[in-house]
C-alpha cells in the first residue's frame, strides 16, 4: 500500500508540475486539465487548487477560481498563496468589501507584507476612503509614502465613474472625454481603455476605437472582453477574417461565455459558413438557454439560412 501511495503521489506531482509548464506558457486551458488530474490523484493538493484557481482568474473565470481557492484554503486557512491570489480574484470581480477583509486577514498573519499593504491601500481608494488609503500607502513604502499614487488613483476612479454615469446616458461623447480624463491620471486601467474604445465604436470612429482596444490588449492580453469588442467591431467594419481570429481569440480565453459563442457566430453568417454559424448559436443557448438573440438567430437561420439580411440582430 505504502509503494503504491507513493507512486500515486509522484504522479500527482508531474502532473502538478507539468501544469505550472503549460501556464507559464500561457496554456491556461492545458493547464486546468493537468491540476485537475493531479486533485482527482490527491484531493488535499492545496497548491494545485491554488494554481488551478490562478489559470482560471487569468481566464476571466473568477467564480470558479474562487471555488478553488477556497477548496485550498479549507485545507490550510493560513495558506497565504491562496489567500493573497482570492484578495486579488475579488477586487477585479468587484467585490472590494470582501478583498479588504481578506487582506485584513494577511495582514494579520504577515504585518510587514508591503505589497498587501499596497493593494489594500488601492481597494480603500476605490471605496472612495482615501484618508486611509495613504496610510496604507505609507506602510507600503511605495511612492513616496502613497499620496501622490492614490490621490492619482482616487481621481482617475472618480472621472471613470463620471464616465459610466454619462454612458449610461446615451452621452458617448462626455463619456469619451471623462474617460480620457480617467486615463491621464491612471494610464494603465484596462476597464478604462475598453470603455473609451466601446464609445468611439458607437460613434462609428472605428480607428480611434481600435487603438483603444490595441492598448488595453498591450496592457492585459488576456482580457477576452477586449478580443470580444474588437472582433464584433471589425466585422461591422466588414473585416470578417479578422473578425473571426478575434473572437476565436476570446473563445479561447473564456469558452464559457455565451456572448463570444453568439458573436463569433454572426462572422459565420457574413462568410456565409452556415454550419458553423448554427454550431455557434447552439453554444451560445446552451451556455444562456434564455438567450433571445441567440434563439431568434438559429430559428431565423433555420428557415431561411441563405437570406443574412432577414438576420436583424444588433450587437449589445
Amino acid at each position: 500500500m505504502k509503494f503504491l501511495f507513493n507512486c500515486s503521489g509522484k504522479e500527482a506531482n508531474r502532473l502538478y508540475k507539468l501544469g505550472c509548464h503549460l501556464g507559464k506558457e500561457g496554456k491556461e486551458l492545458e493547464a486546468i486539465e493537468e491540476y485537475e488530474k493531479a486533485i482527482k490523484i490527491k484531493p488535499e493538493y492545496k497548491e494545485a487548487w491554488g494554481n488551478m484557481a490562478n489559470s482560471l482568474t487569468r481566464l476571466g473565470r473568477y467564480k470558479e477560481a474562487i471555488t478553488c481557492y477556497d477548496k485550498a484554503l479549507d485545507l490550510d486557512s493560513k495558506y497565504f498563496f491562496a489567500l493573497q491570489n482570492k484578495a486579488g480574484c475579488l477586487s477585479k470581480m468587484g467585490q472590494f468589501e470582501e478583498a479588504l477583509k481578506l487582506y485584513d486577514r494577511i495582514l494579520e498573519v504577515k504585518p510587514s507584507d508591503k505589497e498587501a499593504w499596497y493593494n489594500k491601500g488601492l481597494i480603500l481608494a476605490e471605496l472612495g476612503r482615501q484618508e486611509e488609503a495613504i496610510e496604507c500607502y505609507k506602510k507600503s513604502g511605495k511612492h513616496n509614502g502613497g499620496y501622490g499614487k492614490v490621490n492619482e488613483h482616487a481621481k482617475a476612479v472618480e472621472w471613470n465613474n463620471k464616465g459610466v454615469m454619462a454612458r449610461e446616458k446615451g452621452n458617448d461623447l462626455e463619456a469619451l472625454d471623462c474617460f480620457s480624463k480617467a486615463l491621464e491620471y491612471n494610464p494603465i486601467l484596462v476597464d478604462v481603455w475598453l470603455s473609451k474604445g466601446n464609445c468611439h465604436y458607437r460613434l462609428k470612429q472605428y480607428q480611434n476605437a481600435l487603438d483603444c482596444y490595441d492598448q488595453a490588449l498591450s496592457i492585459n492580453p488576456k482580457d477576452d472582453r477586449v478580443w470580444d469588442s474588437k472582433g464584433c467591431m471589425l466585422d461591422d467594419m466588414h473585416r470578417y477574417r479578422e473578425a473571426q481570429s478575434n473572437l476565436k481569440q476570446a473563445l479561447s480565453l473564456n469558452p464559457q461565455s455565451p456572448e463570444h459563442h453568439f458573436n463569433i457566430g454572426l462572422v459565420y453568417l457574413h462568410l456565409q459558413q452556415f454550419n458553423k454559424a448554427k454550431t455557434s448559436f447552439k453554444k451560445a443557448i446552451e451556455l444562456k438557454p434564455n438567450y433571445t438573440k441567440a434563439i431568434q438567430a438559429l430559428d431565423m437561420l433555420n428557415m431561411k439560412p441563405y437570406i443574412i439580411d432577414d438576420l436583424k440582430i444588433a450587437y449589445k
